[in-house]
């Protein structure tokens, strides 16, 4: 497999049409996530506090906040354990299913108690949004995305509490979403919902009514000073 160079230290490895998720309702779409700790003797559970367990979590923010309704929390990947990728490193694949008729933003936690329910923020997900900006927000679509394959290093490289992952070109999800049916896709389109403002000067670039400003994980309040000036929102503390 070819490695591709990963903001942070971070590697992500094409992994190609061997992506074959389990079929789901037509209703339905499978995200995919794998990383790699650099370090097989050292468990990956040291990044995140000696926590036990992984979880791809997607959810629904509006204005400034979480649709607790609709939040999908992928099954818990034991951190201490590991399977083996195709170039024999030793690393974790995680996956969650949601609807493919919304939007929804990504991250990585590891559960408290209840491993339904919202946990402790391990690694924020980021791509670029097609007009020199990020987002961590999936447009509705019909198909599975894979987001590839992260190389973990230390995070006492930039001394977070949490890894920011930032998605190479050739796996950016808005290239597979079209939400205004024009057959360009949203990652190439200068104008994502038809309405005759350009992307870059659009407040609501996709179309759905709400700020797009409001949508994504940065816009969850952060203000109760469990950890000062790290940006974790208060929910996933």
């Amino acid at each position: 497999m070819r490695r591709l160079g990963l903001l942070l230290g971070f590697t992500l490895t094409a992994c190609g049409p061997d992506f074959r998720p389990s079929p789901e309702p037509t209703n339905m779409r499978t995200i995919r996530m794998a990383f790699i700790p650099t370090d097989p003797q050292t468990p990956s559970a040291s990044m995140q506090g000696g926590r036990g367990a992984l979880q791809l979590v997607a959810v629904r923010v509006e204005n400034g906040a979480i649709v607790m309704d609709d939040v999908h929390i992928g099954r818990a990947q034991d951190a201490l354990l590991s399977d083996v990728s195709d170039d024999g490193l030793l690393g974790h694949e995680l996956f969650v299913s949601v609807p493919n008729d919304q939007s929804y933003s990504l991250f990585v936690q590891t559960p408290r108690q209840d491993p339904t329910a919202l946990g402790m923020l391990v690694m924020t997900l980021e791509w670029g949004n097609g007009v020199g900006g990020v987002t961590n927000r999936v447009h509705p679509g019909p198909a599975n995305v894979d987001l590839g394959q992260m190389l973990w290093v230390s995070r006492e490289l930039w001394g977070t509490s949490y890894a920011r992952l930032l998605v190479q070109h050739e796996f950016n999800p808005l290239a597979l979403s079209d939400v205004d049916g024009d057959g360009i896709n949203d990652l190439a389109d200068g104008d994502d919902d038809n309405d005759g403002v350009t992307d870059d000067n659009d407040s609501d670039a996709d179309g759905d009514g709400l700020l797009d400003a409001g949508q994504t994980l940065g816009a969850l309040p952060d203000s109760n000073g469990i950890r000062d000036g790290d940006g974790v929102p208060d929910l996933l503390e």
